[in-house]
């Protein structure tokens, strides 16, 4: 996702449409440019001109966002999005419903992760 994609997914949160923006993001198809962020916000239900002031109100709590996720997915073997942590499993790219809810039984039925080797 592009960084103009992500700042203006965090920013939806203070409108309450993070989960619908976020989707219509991935449901776009093509290229993540300024002109598919807005028709994907227009598709969430976003108001447009409230998420370009929350973008300028809250800037530093965005950056900050970024900053620990630029720092933090290298760390535990993120190389793109979407990927998922499910209890101690690391799923990347994206799930369809099916394979979210295996994924999330096993975490449950296995919190620690996979037997480790003795």
């Amino acid at each position: 996702m592009s960084v103009e994609a992500a700042r203006a997914a965090i920013a939806s949160q203070w409108q309450g449409k993070h989960e619908a923006f976020n989707a219509a993001l991935y449901a776009g198809a093509g290229k993540l440019d300024s002109s598919a962020i807005r028709t994907a916000a227009n598709r969430a239900g976003v108001n447009w001109p409230r998420l370009q002031a929350d973008l300028v109100k809250h800037k530093a709590e965005i950056d900050a966002l970024l900053a620990r996720t630029n720092e933090q997915a290298p760390a535990i073997g993120l190389q793109g999005t979407p990927a998922f942590i499910i209890g101690a499993y690391l799923a990347p790219g994206a799930l369809d419903l099916a394979t979210l809810r295996k994924a999330v039984a096993e975490a449950r039925r296995n919190p620690d992760g996979p037997a480790k080797a003795p």
